[in-house]
């Protein structure tokens, strides 16, 4: 299938000027007459969407987006590394990643400005085509600004070409509100002028992209008119504020019916379907499989990666987003014949994120085997398939394999892990009983996988990956090296089985007996030093197909997918007052999606429609997304109340108000006459 090329604009000038016949000589052709042809103009669209990359491609949109929130902790709180990530520690307006993302969303404004201000200049261009185009810039300029006032709150609001008026000297803020103006009015232009479809173009938005992001935009913006002024940094009160002088504002019910109008839209329009359970699988395991990612049903708006052609920013090296949910494998797994930097598991030295305990058991809710149901200790590693609810298995590795033919665990390693070592010495001193602590494993090679697996991973199927490259295959229980469940384990139980083994503390707060009890977790010391770094690692953003190499995936990164619509429809129907048993039902049909069908009574019990139950929710089924702080700002939840409650809050900070808004960056403020009158949001 085809996707966005992207053409550099210099590339593209420099090209059309060595086309150029006229006798005056040009070494750069003015963008008057680049965007006036329609090869410019184009590559000016597709310049609309590059800057996706730096928000969903590399590592700069994950703590902007994803941490500082109830979801996620980082290695430490003080160490180098990501800093700002852990819950907004250490924000100051030098921060990078705050800069980058605040460029790309500014630069991508400035394209889709520019494509607005030329759709009349370009004559070779049919009109309906231009009209399409013209949608596309229209929708990237509203999706942008969505970001920018979530991010960074009344800014500057621009939509005019600096081809029209030239470089600003002062800057001035606009409302919330009136940014708000200009996201909806940016998105219905395009709700009206998108095609439905955009053929094989993947990542192009289209009407539906267009609905989904009204949708989005409408919900998110009911916040603005609930009344959070009143106690800052504690629970929002649910409260419509109506009338603002001079000014038109909308209730929060008004705000969640045009939401529910939208995802209604999205919902209903024939273009999107959830993959359906069955009885050996859920919809929602068979949508995060690599073959889906390509073709999925149920992505809406994605930035698309070229696999084929490297036709993408920084060409091969994408899909590095994954890598940094990853848990670092040198640290431990490796004594276990896991491989530090397999094609699956990534590079152990990019290792960052790591769940926190609210995720890994109060989201997923893990539920005991028979034999242990009435203990807060499982000592059986099939407990997860006593779980109705899929999504923990489809958005984690829990289970790492051995990717050599065997691995024999030293003596040493065994004892120093808390092993029973009366049972496994036996194996050191008896022949032939060697299997008790070697553990076997799977294929290795890409033609071996080529051979035996036709089909299962794109770059060794055509010859393009690396022989040297080592590729983990999973479901196979003899060759499992390192297992790190989201329950906690039994040591004694942990202390026979050949491969390392880390579980959640137990629940009631009491330490388990035994070294070999868990790995870190909200900031707490491991009960073994060594597990410190243990933890579930992202499957879900890094399917086995399209992975190249340990760095590169060419995974496509799905932005909105339908799942998201259908809990933001459930979430505004509470807001409204109205269409309740409607929200309902698509709060189950999520809930469904994510059990096998013979599970399916099962996974819906307990459900309820409220915010605190749709806030776990959106974790289950959005986690790592890029959502997760939209969320709780729009529920009110970013707060101290919420995120200094246990589990949460991973190294104790006190939640301050004023990470509500990112600050302003340092490189902005020092490129405008009036940095004091703009200010830095507080930082």
């Amino acid at each position: 299938m085809k996707k966005i090329t992207y053409i550099a604009i210099a590339a593209l000038l420099a090209s059309l000027s060595a086309c150029d016949i006229d006798e005056v000589y040009k070494t750069q052709l003015d963008q008057d007459v680049v965007y006036t042809t329609t090869a410019g103009y184009d590559g000016l669209i597709n310049a609309c969407y590059e800057n996706l990359y730096y928000m969903y491609g590399k590592e700069d949109g994950i703590p902007m987006m994803e941490m500082g929130t109830d979801l996620w902790q980082n290695g430490s709180a003080t160490s180098a590394a990501w800093k700002e990530c852990v819950n907004n520690y250490e924000w100051n307006t030098e921060t990078g990643v705050n800069r980058v993302v605040w460029n790309a969303l500014y630069a991508t404004i400035a394209y889709c400005n520019t494509a607005i201000f030329y759709q009349n200049e370009c004559p070779a261009y049919d009109p309906a085509a231009m009209k399409a185009k013209v949608a596309e810039a229209h929708f990237m300029r509203g999706f942008s600004y969505f970001h920018v006032v979530e991010q960074w709150g009344g800014v500057t609001l621009t939509t005019t070409s600096m081809a029209e008026e030239g470089a600003r000297e002062y800057a001035y803020r606009s409302t919330e509100d009136e940014i708000y103006d200009q996201v909806i009015s940016d998105l219905m232009i395009a709700y009206s002028d998108l095609p439905e479809s955009q053929g094989q173009e993947r990542g192009r938005a289209n009407k539906y992209a267009a609905a989904a992001m009204l949708c989005k935009a409408w919900i998110q913006r009911s916040r603005l008119e609930r009344d959070f002024a009143e106690n800052p940094d504690g629970k929002s009160k649910w409260v419509s504020v109506i009338t603002n002088e001079g000014h038109v504002k909308y209730s929060a019910a008004q705000c969640a019916d045009s939401a529910f109008k939208y995802a209604q839209i999205v919902i209903n329009s024939g273009k999107y379907q959830l993959y359906p359970s069955d009885e050996t699988s859920s919809g929602s395991t068979k949508e995060w499989l690599g073959d889906n990612n390509k073709a999925n049903s149920e992505f809406i708006f994605l930035e698309a990666i070229d696999h084929e052609n490297g036709y993408n920013p920084e060409v091969w090296n994408r899909g590095r987003t994954r890598q940094y949910y990853m848990m670092n494998i040198g640290s431990q797994a490796s004594n276990f014949g896991v491989q530090g930097d397999g094609i699956r598991y990534g590079r152990a030295n990019t290792s960052r994120v790591h769940p926190t305990l609210f995720l890994l058991h109060d989201c997923f809710d893990p539920k005991p085997s028979e034999t242990d149901v009435n203990s807060t200790i499982y000592c059986d590693d099939k407990s997860r398939e006593w779980t109705a609810d899929t999504r923990f298995d489809d958005s984690f590795y829990y289970k790492y394999f051995i990717s050599s033919g065997s691995f024999p665990v030293p003596y040493s390693i065994l004892k120093s892990c808390g092993k029973d070592t009366t049972y496994f010495w036996d194996a050191y001193q008896t022949s032939g009983m060697e299997s008790r602590y070697t553990i076997t494993g799977n294929i290795v090679s890409p033609e071996q996988l080529r051979a035996n697996y036709s089909g299962y991973n794109y770059y060794a199927d055509n010859g393009t990956m690396a022989s040297t490259e080592v590729i983990e295959l999973e479901n196979k229980p003899a060759a499992l090296g390192c297992y790190t469940p989201n329950f906690p384990v039994d040591s004694a139980w942990c202390a026979r089985k050949k491969y390392l083994v880390a579980g959640l503390p137990s629940l009631d707060g009491a330490i388990n007996t035994g070294i070999f009890a868990y790995f870190q977790t909200n900031g707490a010391t491991a009960k073994e030093s060594n597990y410190r770094s243990l933890s579930p690692s992202l499957r879900k953003l890094s399917p086995l197909k399209y992975i190249m190499t340990n760095q590169q995936s060419l995974n496509d990164f799905p932005i909105i997918r339908l799942t998201d619509i259908y809990l933001l429809a459930a979430e505004a129907s509470i807001l409204s007052g109205s269409h309740q048993s409607e929200g309902l039902e698509y709060l189950k049909t999520v809930r469904r999606h994510a059990a096998k069908s013979t599970n399916e009574a099962k996974i819906l019990e307990g459900v309820e429609l409220t915010i605190d139950y749709l806030a776990k929710e959106r974790a289950r089924e959005l986690c790592a997304e890029n959502w997760r702080w939209y969320d709780l700002k729009r529920m009110g939840l970013l707060t101290a109340d919420y995120l200094n409650a246990p589990r949460r809050n991973v190294y104790g900070q006190s939640y301050q108000t004023k990470w509500r808004v990112r600050p302003i960056p340092q490189q902005m403020l020092d490129q405008i006459a009036n940095p004091d009158e703009y200010g830095t949001n507080g930082y």
